[in-house]
């Protein structure tokens, strides 16, 4: 899971956010991430649409998807989706064995897609402006959701959004740590749900997160909004900065 931040084709952590025991490599045309406390094996791909190297090519991708990259209005957005998907392929074939042209995607629960033949390989795509992230993790459920840091009004938009214990955090920061925390907040509780399957159709104020010791490098979370599991997810920040 990933927290907003600015965007660059070679991107490097923040050390306020990243841990030193993370493993990041740099290059040409990704940079990939494996997150230290994380179960599963899981890496992270992320890439510059503006400069995808071979992720911008649409061969890479099915008739179907060609053809929904097509229906989209602006090229920003037909680039993004072209990227993300090209380089979920890619990283997929890579895992299974495969040509990026024949791995096979079934809806799961809540239309989740998944992988088949059935695979104990889980996938999450996220994309915001001038970045595309793709996470895989084996035997795991893997949420990811990339955002960027821009200043808003957190508390008119907190309802529904944050529980009491975290709309009380942002309430107690100032000026651009509050909109920042809201931010933290959000993009953990969408990685959250992604994880669930359901997307929006819950509510996020029922994905609460807290903070061990109070360290922003040490998230977790503590209930799911359907209420199905009682133990909380395993959960991780960064900033990716230029």
């Amino acid at each position: 899971m990933t927290t907003p931040g600015e965007t660059a084709r070679v991107a490097a952590p923040d050390a306020v956010f990243a841990s030193d025991a993370d493993g990041w490599v740099h290059g040409a045309f990704e940079s990939s991430l494996r997150p230290a406390g994380l179960g599963g094996g899981a890496c992270i791909w992320l890439v510059d649409p503006e400069d995808p190297g071979p992720y911008g090519d649409t061969a890479l991708l099915c008739p179907e998807e060609q053809a929904r990259a097509a229906r989209f209005f602006r090229d920003v957005d037909r680039q993004q989706y072209t990227v993300a998907h090209a380089l979920l392929r890619a990283k997929l074939g890579e895992r299974l064995g495969c040509a990026p042209l024949d791995v096979a995607f079934t809806a799961g629960p809540h239309g989740r897609p998944e992988v088949v033949p059935t695979s104990d390989l889980s996938f999450s795509l996220s994309h915001t402006r001038g970045l595309v992230g793709c996470g895989i993790a084996r035997g795991v459920t893997i949420g990811l959701d990339l955002e960027p840091l821009r200043p808003l009004d957190a508390l008119s938009m907190a309802h529904g959004i944050l529980d009491d214990a975290e709309l009380a955090d942002v309430r107690s920061q100032a000026g651009e740590t509050g909109w920042q925390r809201f931010l933290q907040y959000w993009t953990l509780k969408e990685a959250t749900l992604k994880v669930r399957g359901t997307g929006l159709t819950l509510p996020a104020a029922g994905a609460g997160v807290r903070w061990r010791d109070g360290a922003l490098t040490a998230p977790y979370v503590t209930t799911v909004p359907d209420g199905s599991e009682p133990s909380w997810h395993q959960a991780r920040l960064w900033r990716v900065c230029r």
